[in-house]
């Protein structure tokens, strides 16, 4: 969606971009298909999914086994696509692109090193805690955007020079809703005037914090009979299988099954969100950006979000939303109640939140920051 917007953005009058994207071909047409924009299909032999799969197995269970199988898979994945990278290139040389612009795919900037063609790393998140693929990668780019000041402090640390760094938030264009969407969503899930609805929009994955809004969820229905809530979101990659078990479970354990509806994926997320009071974003470890809360503020929603990481930058503690720590129950428990009750304290943060997604998130502000970036890697 990003990548989407950032095709919006461009001035089509000074760029001609083309897509290279792993999508499937039916989500991609879905994604890109209304953009006038060429699209190249890329696909591997061997991803990233296939890889947290191997891994996934359960006969790696110590931590050698798993060190051995990740080499393993690794010097697989480097033999069986070899040709289709190589394929890639001979495209993108036979283009002749003035840039490259690569979000956080180490192909690219290796076809970018091969072919000395300029190119911009857009950096939406670490490689890992011992990782050293972003420090190796922004030294091949020109510049590196960071989504968040989190990310660029961590490059600076690893000794990045700053002056390669730009950091520069994903935007979130005010959507245009469906009013009669909006509705039949609100009669679905909260149809009393008086109900509260709270959505936990991500997909299904322990570090996403489903589990731990849960427990704070349970907590605040004790107190409050008119609040529902919505778990938005899937395990799209079928890696999760057991903890989409343990939430339903937790669930039926906590006496909530009347109370929390799992939506599954949504397409038209943004009509969904425009029906609900607040939205809560509860992953448990720190989000290198957070596009689930700029997209609810531009939607005017409050938010509670995790007290680190990217949405602690991006939400003003009583002025756009509440700040809590997903790992203590009691004190999620607390703001998501805090807000639940007083819906004049949530027209207000709503209201706070649209400004600051109209100030700091939307697309007049990227294209102005994205064409500077060009511009200076072009003189």
């Amino acid at each position: 969606m990003v990548l989407a917007n950032t095709l919006r953005a461009l001035d089509r009058e000074r760029y001609d971009p083309l897509v290279v994207t792993g999508l499937p071909a039916e989500v991609a047409q879905e994604v890109f298909g209304g953009l006038g924009v060429p699209v190249i299909l890329h696909r591997y032999c061997a991803d990233y999914v296939q890889y947290l799969a191997f891994l996934g197995k359960p006969w790696f269970v110590r931590s050698w086994q798993r060190r051995l199988a990740s080499y393993g898979f690794t010097l697989y994945a480097a033999v069986v696509n070899s040709l289709p990278l190589a394929r890639l290139t001979w495209r993108i040389a036979r283009l002749k692109p003035c840039l490259i612009h690569t979000h956080n795919a180490i192909d690219s900037m290796l076809i970018a090193t091969l072919l000395r063609i300029p190119a911009v790393l857009h950096l939406h998140g670490p490689f890992g805690e011992q990782s050293r693929l972003e420090v190796a990668m922004v030294k091949r780019s020109r510049k590196c955007i960071c989504v968040s000041r989190g990310i660029a402090d961590m490059l600076i640390q690893r000794g990045v020079d700053s002056g390669k760094l730009v950091v520069m938030a994903n935007p979130s264009p005010l959507p245009q809703c469906d009013l009669a969407a909006r509705d039949t969503y609100r009669d679905r899930f909260a149809p009393a005037p008086d109900e509260v609805l709270v959505a936990h929009i991500g997909r299904l994955a322990p570090w996403k914090g489903q589990k731990e809004f849960l427990l704070a969820f349970a907590r605040v229905a004790r107190h409050l009979p008119g609040i529902k809530a919505l778990i938005v979101g899937d395990d799209i990659e079928k890696l999760n299988g057991a903890y989409v078990e343990e939430l339903h479970s937790l669930i039926r354990q906590e006496g909530l099954s009347e109370r929390v509806f799992c939506t599954g994926q949504i397409k038209d997320i943004h009509n969904l969100v425009a029906a609900v009071d607040l939205v809560v974003h509860s992953s448990t470890e720190p989000e290198p950006f957070g596009l689930v809360v700029t997209e609810a503020m531009a939607l005017a929603k409050p938010v509670v979000a995790a007290n680190y990481g990217a949405t602690a930058e991006i939400v003003e503690h009583g002025r756009t939303g509440l700040l809590a720590d997903p790992h203590n129950a009691q004190e999620l428990a607390a703001a998501i109640a805090r807000l639940a009750a007083d819906r004049s304290l949530r027209l207000a943060y709503g209201q706070a939140a649209l400004e600051k997604a109209r100030l700091e998130y939307s697309l007049d502000r990227y294209r102005t920051q994205l064409e500077a970036i060009y511009d200076e890697i072009d003189a």
